[in-house]
C-alpha cells in the first residue's frame, strides 16, 4: 500500500472516488475549511463542523449537519420505517456515512498528514503522533 492510500476515499453511492471532488467544486463554502487543513495540529470545531456538513453532502443529505442523523435516516431507508434491523436484513452497512465519533478521528489523521506535508519544506519539523491527544492540548 503507497502513503496516499493510507486513508480511504468516502464511498459516494456507485458513482466513482470523483463524486466527492465534484461536490466539492460545486459548493465553494467548504473550500476554507479543506485548505486550513493542516494548518495547526490540532482541528479547529469550526473546521471540524464544515467537514461533517460536507460528509452529509456526499452522502445526499445536504439539509443535515450531523452524519449520526444521515447515518439513522438512511439506515432507515434501507430497512424500513417500522422495520428492525436483524442479521436476516439485506443492509449494506459500507453505503452508511461513518458515525462521528469514526469521522473525527479519521478528519485528525487526515490533517496530521496535510501538516506534515505542509511543513515538509521546514528542517526541523517537530512531528506529533496523531494518535496522543495530551500533547495536542
Amino acid at each position: 500500500m503507497c502513503s496516499a492510500e493510507k486513508t480511504a476515499p468516502v464511498p459516494s453511492k456507485g458513482r466513482g472516488r470523483w463524486a466527492p471532488l465534484k461536490k466539492l467544486e460545486k459548493n465553494p463554502k467548504f473550500h476554507r475549511a479543506f485548505s486550513q487543513l493542516g494548518d495547526n495540529w490540532n482541528v479547529k470545531p469550526e473546521v471540524m463542523k464544515q467537514l461533517e456538513q460536507f460528509t452529509c453532502l456526499i452522502y445526499g443529505e445536504s439539509r443535515e449537519s450531523s452524519v449520526d442523523v444521515v447515518r439513522a435516516k438512511l439506515l432507515h431507508k434501507m430497512v424500513g420505517q417500522d422495520d428492525k434491523l436483524t442479521a436476516k436484513s439485506k443492509v449494506d452497512l459500507a453505503r452508511l456515512p461513518p458515525c462521528y465519533d469514526a469521522l473525527k478521528p479519521h478528519v485528525q489523521r487526515v490533517n496530521h498528514r496535510v501538516a506534515l506535508y505542509k511543513r515538509s519544506d521546514e528542517s526541523i519539523l517537530e512531528k506529533l503522533n496523531p494518535y496522543d491527544e495530551e500533547q495536542y492540548g
